[in-house]
């Protein structure tokens, strides 16, 4: 499948693929019989920020399906790639990088009558015990601020935005299984950074833009892994590098154990 609109000077430096990330991330069969093409997604320009990380081919293949017109990923760095999207360098650290990249974007949609459609923020946080001892996370928080200020900035109407938290935020607390609302007492520095961003992204929910409002989504998904296949759908890889587990399921898979 492949976008509808020229790409070519979309704006932005194209998004580089280190030696192990070679590899195309095909899509799963049923993943392509449960989405259905939706016509005015082709006039749509979707963004997905940390497309180049294990959750983003799942999510780009659904957006390709549906029909988008462009899905434009945006990372610091291309490690599972898929087909018919478009990459670029976007570091969330850069306050002043995320105001030009989206700046320039929209000047982009209009000239092409392309109209920016929902955000989705997969991004992770850079953990360190330094850095939370520090409380030195200014950069990654304000690039975040950035991000909302940006979608605002320029839109008329609503604009959407989704952002992936983390299941980490809870913790271990009783009384699983957890609701929404429940006791958050994340437990290592991941979760703890996590439900600090998951705080400030939140606070911009409903600010307005001209005559609408931004409207965030939150998720909060369990460990995730990047999952490989072949045409027929048969697992032929699995990548998590916080799970060891999972290595011993991409050993088993490659061993064709059910």
């Amino acid at each position: 499948m492949t976008t509808r609109v020229h790409t070519d000077d979309l704006p932005g430096s194209m998004l580089l693929a280190p030696p192990w990330g070679q590899e195309e991330v095909l899509c799963h069969p049923d993943l392509r019989r449960r989405i259905q093409p939706v016509a005015a997604a082709s006039q749509e320009l979707c963004v997905v920020i940390g497309a180049g990380g294990a959750f983003g081919p799942d999510l780009i293949h659904a957006l390709l399906l549906r029909g988008t017109g462009v899905v434009l990923g945006v990372d610091v760095q291309l490690t599972y790639p898929v087909w018919g999207a478009v990459y670029r360098y976007l570091d969330l650290h850069d306050a002043s990088h995320v105001h030009a990249f989206f700046h320039d974007l929209r000047v982009w949609c209009r000239a092409r009558h392309v109209h920016l459609g929902t955000v989705y923020d997969i991004s992770t946080v850079q953990t360190s015990p330094v850095l939370e001892a520090s409380h030195d996370r200014s950069a990654h928080l304000l690039g975040k601020q950035a991000l909302c200020d940006s979608l605002r900035a320029g839109t008329t109407g609503d604009v959407r935005l989704f952002y992936m938290s983390s299941a980490e935020v809870y913790g271990v607390p009783e009384g699983a299984p957890y609701t929404e609302d429940h006791t958050k007492q994340p437990f290592n520095v991941y979760g703890r950074m996590k439900w600090q961003e998951e705080q400030d992204i939140m606070s911009q929910h409903g600010k307005l833009t001209t005559n609408g409002r931004l409207l965030i989504t939150c998720l909060r998904p369990d460990t995730i892994a990047m999952v490989n296949y072949d045409a027929n759908g048969a697992i032929t890889g699995a990548r998590n590098y916080n799970d060891p587990i999972l290595q011993v399921l991409e050993r088993l898979a490659k061993a064709h154990v059910r």
